[in-house]
């Protein structure tokens, strides 16, 4: 009976913290599930006045799943439903201006899922494909687990199985990966948004930032782009993966995980999609809680 007390004592406290841990979580004692996802490149191009989209129009990005059960999901990005992403400010930056803000694409830290595809570009040789990644997480390149040239299962649960043996026994591999993890990407590409700020009877007519955006007068300082800044970091990140690349992810629900990417390719029906796709498990002994 006190057994049966402290067990669920005990599953009590990780419902509350929110935290979900693989099971089993030694690597011995079980083959990690693999799983697969598949994903297009992100493209929010739509012309307004004919309410017509691009014919690659996807917002959809990839999110990682919260528990074996589940392959993850692909949940679309609702604000470029009807293409760029528009909203207003007004008194400010100044009173009585109004700041428009528009975004072409979502920055890393407001995407909806762990992954969106920003590019792809495909070789005539495939191991010369390249996929051009923005993450929400944190992700750390394996060389020595690249390249991975299989979308065999079993293959590549014995390869994460065998990761996780070779570097995250008792935590420590755990640990140099949250040292070495590396937040949305490791090549910053700029803005994806464009604000400007609007007052007729103002002087200067019009503000652009950062070109013109007006400062405090006393000390020089340009003043913020946002009346209320969205995330800390509004610039974009991209990573580069080709075909049998294997990185170690934190995604935004505190799972970790081992990827894969399996196929970089284009469809067959036009209008010819750019596709990845991703192989992937959890990365037992690296799950992390995180009280809510």
């Amino acid at each position: 009976m006190k057994t049966n007390i402290l067990y669920f004592i005990s599953m009590l406290l990780l419902t509350l913290n929110g935290c979900f841990v693989p099971e089993p979580i030694s690597p011995e004692s079980a083959d990690p599930i693999v799983r697969e996802a598949t994903i297009a490149v992100f493209d929010t191009r739509i012309d307004t006045s004919i309410n017509y989209t691009s014919p690659t129009f996807n917002i959809a990005t990839f999110r990682f799943p919260s528990n074996t059960n589940s392959s993850g999901d692909l949940p679309n990005d609702q604000r470029f439903l009807k293409g760029n992403w528009k909203f207003q400010e007004t008194n400010f930056p100044l009173p009585g201006y109004t700041t428009t803000c528009v975004f072409q694409e979502p920055p890393n830290s407001l995407q909806a899922g762990d992954i969106l595809v920003d590019s792809i570009y495909i070789d005539p040789n495939p191991l010369l494909s390249k996929a051009i990644l923005r993450f929400k997480g944190k992700f750390v390149r394996i060389p020595k687990a690249s390249p991975t040239l299989t979308e065999n299962a079993d293959t590549l649960a014995m390869l994460f199985k065998n990761l996780a043996n070779d570097t995250l026994r008792f935590f420590t591999g755990c640990d140099q990966f949250e040292k070495l993890g590396v937040q949305y990407g490791d090549v910053k590409v700029g803005r994806p948004y464009i604000i400007t700020a609007n007052n007729p009877t103002g002087t200067p007519t019009d503000y652009v930032y950062p070109t013109n955006w007006p400062t405090i007068k006393d000390i020089g300082k340009v003043l913020p782009p946002f009346k209320r800044l969205p995330a800390e970091d509004m610039d974009t990140y991209t990573a580069e993966f080709g075909l049998g690349d294997v990185f170690y992810y934190t995604a935004e629900n505190g799972n970790n995980f081992f990827v894969t990417v399996s196929n970089i390719r284009v469809g067959v029906l036009n209008p010819i999609l750019k596709r990845v796709t991703f192989k992937f498990a959890e990365a037992y002994y690296c799950s992390i809680c995180n009280p809510l």
